[in-house]
C-alpha cells in the first residue's frame, strides 16, 4: 500500500516538473521572433481592446508589431486592417486599442505580428465580433496657414492607421495622407477654391464630430524675366508663397501648360512651350484659381534665311533655314503657292518640308508662319518641275492587266485584255526615241493577268489564267533572238489575282495562293521559300525590291473580302518577312509598283473595293520605313495599268477607268 502512494506521488511530482519545463520553454528566447494574440475585448461606445505576447524577439533588430484583423480567416499584412505599435518592442505582454476599421455585428478574425529585419512572424488566428467604431474627432492641425501642397499635421483622435481609411477634406478637396496613426494624420495641403476653410475628416466611413479652420496662403506672380523669347527659352517667375508640389501647380502660357525646370518659394523656372502658338501669352501659376501678372509674354516672329533646293518636283523635300522655328513640326505653318505644306521635322534653325503634290509646274511664294495670324514671305520663288513627261501612247491596242518587263534599254509590254478577249501580242519600247516596236507574239494563246520579270537581260512570264484555267508555266524570252522559251513550270498552286513578283541577287520571287517559290535561272528550277501568314490569299498587290530586300503587299485580301494596307519585307538570307509601315494611302489593289536605283519604291493608282479610280502616287523609303505623297498622275485615275524601269526613270501607261487606255508617261524623280 505504502509503495503504491509513494508511485502516485512521484508520478505527480515528475508531472509537475514537466510542465514547468515545457512552459520555461515556452517562454525561452529561441532565436526566431515569435508572437501570440491572447484577446480581443469590445470597449464600450465602440472600438476593441486587442492583447497579445512577444515569446521571441530572436537575434535581429525589431523594426514593427502590433495586431492584424480582417473578414477573412487568413488576415495578412498588406490587405487587412491594422494597428501598429513601433520598433519598442520586448518580450511580454502588449496592448492596444483600436477605435477605427471595426463595423457592427461583422465577424472579424484578427492575429498578433511581430516583424524583424529579416523574418516575419504571425501568430494564431482568434475571431471577435465588431462592435462599432468611434467618430473620429480633430484636435489640432499645424500649421494651420499653409501653402498648397505644403505638409501639415493633423492631431486627433480615432484615425485608421491605414493611410487610405482616412479621407481628410480641406472644405471639398481632398488631400493626400502620408502617414497615420490612431492620433495623429500627416497630410498634404490639396488646392481649395477659398482661403479660409473648414478641414474634416472621414474615417471608415465615419464623419468627424468637429472641423477645425485653416488658412490658404495665396500665391502672388510678381514678374517674370524675359518678357520676350522664343519656344523652349527659360522664363524665370517671381513672386510669394509659390507651392513646391508638382502634383498640384501648373504654369500656363495661355491655355498651353509649360514644364516647370526648378522651384521654390519664391520663382519657378519654366521652359516656353512648343505647343502655344499665340502672342502674347498670358503667364499663369494655377492651383486653385488662376494667378497671372499684368504684363505678357511675346513670341519672336520667325525668319527665313535660306530655301534649298530652289527647283524641285512636287513631293519632294526642301530645308528651311533661318531662325525661331517652333521644334514641334506640326506647329509651324508652311504654304507654298497659297497651298498648304506638310511639315515634317523641324529644329529652332530647320524646317523640312513637302511639295505639295497637288502643285503644277511653275513659280511660287513661300510663307512661313510659327505664330498664330503672322505670316513670314520668304523674299525668293520656288521653282515646281514636273516629275512626269508625256511619251508616245502605247502602239498597240488599248488594254488592262498587262504583263511587263523591262532589260537595261528597253521596255517590254503584252498580254491582258480589252473589251472582247485576251490579248497574245508583245511589244517593246525604245526610250531614247520614244518607240514602240511589235516583237514575236506570245507562244500561248489566251493568257491573261501573267506575271513578269526579268533576270540577267532575260524576260519571264508566269502565273495568270487562261479562261477559268489557272496558268502556272514558265516562258522566256530573248530579247537577242526575239524568242520565247518553255522552261520549268511555277509549283504550287495557281492564283486566282494577279501574282507580284521581285528579283534579288538574280533569283526571282513568285508569291502566290498563300505560298511563296524561288526560281533561280541558273538551274532552271524551283525552291519553296515562306510566305507570310497574315496575307493570307493575296494577290494585286505590289512586289518590288530594294536594299537587297523584298516586298509585298498593299492589294486585296480574299479571307478579309478588302484592300489591305499591310506591307512586309522578306530577308532572303534567313527567309524571313518582318512587317513594315502600313500604306498610308486610300486602300487599294490593282495598282502600278517599281523601284529605282535611288533606293526607294513607288506605289500609285489603282482601284478601291468599290471601284472608285485613283491617280495618286506614293514614295517609299525602306531606310526610314515612311512614306511620302508624291505629284499625282497627270494621265488621270485608273487601274490595272503597268510600269517598268529602265535606268533610273520608270515608264507608266494603259490600264482602264471606264475606257481602255493607251497613253504612256515618263516618271523621273530626280532633278
Amino acid at each position: 500500500m505504502i509503495r503504491s502512494v509513494t508511485i502516485r506521488f512521484l508520478a505527480v511530482v515528475i508531472s509537475i516538473l514537466f510542465t514547468l519545463a515545457c512552459q520555461e520553454e515556452k517562454f525561452t528566447d529561441k532565436g526566431i521572433p515569435e508572437v501570440e494574440i491572447t484577446a480581443v475585448t469590445l470597449l464600450e461606445g465602440g472600438g476593441a481592446l486587442f492583447e497579445g505576447k512577444i515569446l521571441s524577439t530572436g537575434s535581429a533588430t525589431v523594426v514593427q508589431h502590433g495586431f492584424l484583423w480582417d473578414t477573412d480567416e487568413n488576415p495578412m499584412l498588406g490587405n487587412s486592417e491594422i494597428v501598429t505599435l513601433g520598433s519598442d518592442a520586448t518580450i511580454g505582454d502588449f496592448t492596444c486599442d483600436a477605435m477605427a476599421d471595426i463595423e457592427m455585428g461583422k465577424a472579424y478574425y484578427a492575429r498578433a505580428f511581430l516583424r524583424t529585419e529579416d523574418l516575419l512572424a504571425y501568430s494564431d488566428v482568434i475571431s471577435f465580433l465588431g462592435g462599432g467604431s468611434l467618430r473620429p474627432e480633430l484636435v489640432s492641425i499645424i500649421p494651420n496657414t499653409a501653402v498648397c501642397g505644403d505638409t501639415v499635421t493633423i492631431k486627433g483622435k480615432y484615425f485608421s492607421f491605414s493611410e487610405n481609411n482616412n479621407k481628410i477634406y480641406f472644405d471639398n478637396s481632398q488631400a493626400r495622407v502620408l502617414s497615420s496613426s490612431s492620433g495623429e494624420l500627416r497630410v498634404i495641403v490639396p488646392p481649395a477654391v477659398e482661403l479660409l476653410i473648414k478641414v474634416r475628416a472621414t474615417v471608415s466611413g465615419f464623419n468627424s464630430v468637429n472641423e477645425l479652420d485653416f488658412t490658404m496662403k495665396q500665391p502672388i506672380l510678381s514678374d517674370f524675366e524675359p518678357h520676350v523669347g522664343t519656344f523652349g527659352d527659360i522664363i524665370t517667375l517671381s513672386g510669394t508663397n509659390f507651392c513646391l508640389d508638382t502634383f498640384y501647380v501648373k504654369v500656363f502660357f495661355n491655355n498651353v501648360p509649360a514644364e516647370i525646370l526648378e522651384m521654390s518659394r519664391t520663382h519657378y523656372k519654366v521652359k516656353v512651350p512648343s505647343e502655344n502658338n499665340i502672342s502674347p501669352a498670358v503667364v499663369q501659376i494655377k492651383y486653385f484659381n488662376y494667378f497671372s501678372y499684368n504684363a505678357q509674354f511675346s513670341l519672336r516672329s520667325a525668319t527665313i534665311n535660306d530655301i534649298s533646293p530652289v527647283i524641285v518636283k512636287p513631293g519632294a523635300i526642301i530645308q528651311i533655314t533661318g531662325e525661331d522655328y517652333n521644334p514641334v513640326a506640326g506647329m509651324n505653318m508652311v504654304s507654298i503657292g497659297g497651298v498648304d505644306a506638310q511639315v515634317i521635322e523641324s529644329t529652332a534653325t530647320e524646317i523640312s518640308v513637302i511639295v505639295p503634290p497637288a502643285l503644277t509646274p511653275g513659280h511660287y511664294l513661300v510663307n512661313l508662319s510659327t505664330i498664330h495670324g503672322i505670316d513670314q514671305l520668304w523674299n525668293g520663288s520656288l521653282e515646281v518641275i514636273s516629275p512626269w513627261r508625256k511619251l508616245n501612247d502605247f502602239a498597240g491596242t488599248a488594254r488592262a492587266s498587262a504583263t511587263v518587263f523591262s532589260t537595261e534599254t528597253d521596255g517590254y509590254v503584252g498580254l491582258g485584255h480589252d473589251n472582247f478577249s485576251a490579248l497574245p501580242d508583245f511589244w517593246k519600247y525604245s526610250p531614247d526615241i520614244d518607240n514602240w516596236t511589235l516583237i514575236h507574239g506570245f507562244p500561248i494563246a489566251g493568257l491573261d493577268y501573267a506575271t513578269g520579270f526579268v533576270i540577267d537581260g532575260m524576260g519571264y512570264v508566269t502565273c495568270g489564267k487562261i479562261e477559268d484555267n489557272w496558268y502556272k508555266a514558265l516562258n522566256r524570252y530573248n530579247p537577242a533572238t526575239d524568242s520565247w522559251q518553255a522552261m520549268t513550270q511555277k509549283p504550287g498552286e495557281g492564283s486566282s489575282m494577279k501574282a507580284p513578283a521581285f528579283v534579288i541577287n538574280g533569283k526571282a520571287y513568285v508569291p502566290a495562293a498563300e505560298e511563296m517559290y524561288e526560281y533561280n535561272p541558273l538551274t532552271d528550277t524551283w525552291a519553296k521559300k515562306s510566305y507570310p501568314p497574315e496575307m493570307g490569299y493575296f494577290g494585286s498587290g505590289v512586289a518590288f525590291s530594294a536594299g537587297g530586300k523584298g516586298y509585298i503587299g498593299i492589294g486585296w485580301k480574299h479571307q478579309e473580302g478588302n484592300n489591305t494596307p499591310m506591307l512586309f519585307e522578306y530577308d532572303p538570307a534567313t527567309d524571313l518577312w518582318t512587317r513594315k509601315a502600313d500604306f498610308p494611302g486610300t486602300l487599294r489593289s490593282n495598282s502600278v509598283f517599281f523601284s529605282l536605283p535611288n533606293g526607294r519604291a513607288y506605289v500609285g493608282l489603282g482601284t478601291t473595293s468599290a471601284y472608285q479610280y485613283l491617280n495618286d502616287f506614293w514614295e517609299y523609303n525602306p531606310i526610314t520605313d515612311s512614306w511620302n505623297r508624291w505629284a499625282d498622275f497627270p494621265g488621270g485615275a485608273r487601274y490595272s495599268a503597268v510600269a517598268f524601269t529602265i535606268g533610273n526613270k520608270a515608264f507608266i501607261g494603259i490600264g482602264y477607268d471606264g475606257t481602255f487606255k493607251s497613253d504612256f508617261w515618263e516618271f523621273s524623280p530626280g532633278l
